[in-house]
């Protein structure tokens, strides 16, 4: 994905990151559930639109930011279904789950690094791949303490430390890689809470009927504030 697609790192970016999190978890869920495809039935129609919008993004002469976020709920989507394919069709678990994503991103981080002479966001294959392990292991660490705590106490035993690692990141300068990510987990991982908070009746008791079209407008709302600060990380 070309430079000029890919937007800066600042406040919001990272609300706008968990509002796509929130709307992924709610349409991951409703595709596999409502729409009943399953876990797996639609990660082959996925794959095509992210390609799609990967092509559409290489031929398009106009930059825009739409063609990232495009691909950011797309993969969040995907990662749902996975996620929840791994610890309920497959019956692994949660902490095994984790472990060996979490162990997976960190080889994936390692293996992909290339050395920069600045902290630059590149969003390219590597990636990408490191994105959808991100977003598999955010699904399965929500999924893991609202099992532990509830979905309402595991909201807000979260929801704080998310809140202090995203002001760390917002005001670190320059962003540091292993910060980036460790982010972009935690809000993972807020996400899948909180639109499991919104949709389900142990929560809010939305439904997926609402919570989907609602966390769709919450991504559009932070698509639509404007960009302050600007701070590049090597991802």
């Amino acid at each position: 994905m070309r430079g000029e697609n890919v937007p800066g790192i600042d406040a919001r970016y990272w609300f706008a990151l968990l509002a796509a999190s929130l709307f992924g978890t709610a349409s991951g869920d409703f595709i596999a559930n409502i729409l009943d495809f399953g876990f797996l039935g639609g990660l082959i129609p996925f794959a095509i639109l992210l390609a799609g919008v990967f092509v559409a993004e290489r031929r398009a002469r106009a930059p825009t930011e739409a063609y990232y976020w495009a691909a950011i709920v797309i993969t969040r989507t995907a990662a749902t279904n996975i996620a929840d394919y791994t610890t309920h069709d497959l019956g692994l678990g949660y902490i095994i789950t984790a472990a060996g994503l979490a162990a997976l991103l960190i080889l994936a981080l390692r293996a992909f690094a290339r050395p920069r002479p600045h902290f630059a966001l590149v969003a390219d294959a590597r990636y990408w791949l490191a994105v959808m392990i991100a977003g598999v292991l955010g699904t399965v660490g929500g999924d893991a303490v609202s099992h532990s705590f509830g979905l309402g106490d595991g909201l807000l035993a979260v929801a704080p430390i998310v809140g202090v690692i995203l002001a760390w990141q917002i005001a670190a300068r320059p962003a540091r890689r292993v910060d980036y990510w460790i982010a972009l987990v935690a809000v993972r991982i807020t996400g899948t809470i909180g639109a499991d908070f919104l949709a389900s009746e142990r929560g809010l008791g939305m439904g997926l009927r609402w919570s989907m079209p609602l966390t769709g407008l919450i991504l559009l709302a932070a698509l639509m504030l404007p960009r302050r600060r600007v701070v590049t990380v090597q991802a």
